[in-house]
């Protein structure tokens, strides 16, 4: 599940993304960074979706789950927000 919140633009300068797993759903460190790895390489792939933005945006993408996802799940759950993302900004 992710949320969308729009804010000003005077609040940065460019864009900015941020990327949490909850302690209380994933207990271990080691599992943690895991899952956040993998949720920045999707990213990183899958970027160029919100690349026609034409204002600067401020995302946090937050995992809430308590089970450890594969990659490929990451990645087409990723890849769908972005997409949301973009027909949400344009």
């Amino acid at each position: 599940k992710f949320k969308v919140f729009e804010l000003d633009e005077k609040f940065f300068k460019k864009n900015q993304f941020f990327f949490s797993v909850s302690k209380k759903k994933i207990a271990k460190a080691v599992d943690r960074n895991l899952i956040k790895r993998r949720i920045k390489e999707a990213f990183r792939k899958k970027k160029n979706y919100i690349v026609d933005v034409k204002k600067n945006i401020c995302l946090a993408i937050i995992y809430n789950s308590s089970y450890i996802k594969s990659y490929k799940e990451i990645e087409d759950c990723i890849s769908e927000f972005l997409i949301n993302i973009n027909n949400f900004l344009n």
